[in-house]
């Protein structure tokens, strides 16, 4: 088992255990200084994700988002806030109350619909770092045109050429999308 999902299991959660290859390949666990998670709820461990994220990243700060006031939660190198995260203006309230410039690791792990995981994306892309990753868990072809994620990787880096999609099969017929932000 590697470090994450040992962390994972740790703490609680093994909604993202499969995709831990791809983010450990993906991550270097010393240059991530600021994580944001969009979608932080677990049925039985709250921010369990949180946990094991803060964990891996050692030199890091964890925020995260959630539309339910009830998983707001703070403690060392974690922070949450309740909001609409499809809200732009919502969002860019909270992110601005953070006071962090630039986050070198975005997860949406919130709605898994290809629309609002776009919608997303293209909101928060100015917030991610030169060489930073945003993940979008859970991306569904058979809810995309021609049951396939290429017209929606297609149109996020026509309106981004810095960035650059890599997918991942995970389980069910769901992908995991991750977008890295290259250098200027």
């Amino acid at each position: 088992m590697s470090l994450l999902e040992d962390l994972l299991t740790k703490h609680g959660t093994d909604r993202i255990w499969g995709h831990a290859p791809a983010y450990e390949k993906h991550l270097d666990q010393e240059r991530v200084g600021r994580m944001l998670e969009i979608g932080i709820d677990a049925p039985h461990n709250v921010v369990a994700s949180l946990r094991a994220w803060r964990d891996y990243f050692p030199n890091a700060h964890i925020y995260g988002i959630n539309n339910d006031a009830r998983f707001v939660y703070e403690d060392d190198r974690i922070e949450t806030a309740a909001c609409d995260a499809y809200n732009a203006q919502q969002l860019a309230e909270t992110i601005k109350s953070w006071r962090t410039p630039l986050f070198d690791f975005i997860r949406d792990n919130a709605v898994h619909d290809p629309l609002p995981q776009l919608h997303l994306c293209r909101m928060l892309w100015p917030v991610l770092a030169p060489g930073g990753v945003y993940a979008i868990e859970e991306a569904c072809p058979s809810k995309c045109p021609e049951n396939s994620l290429e017209p929606l990787v297609e149109l996020l880096t026509a309106m981004h050429p810095d960035m650059h999609a890599t997918e991942y099969p995970t389980h069910k017929d769901e992908r995991l999308l991750i977008l890295r932000k290259t250098l200027p």
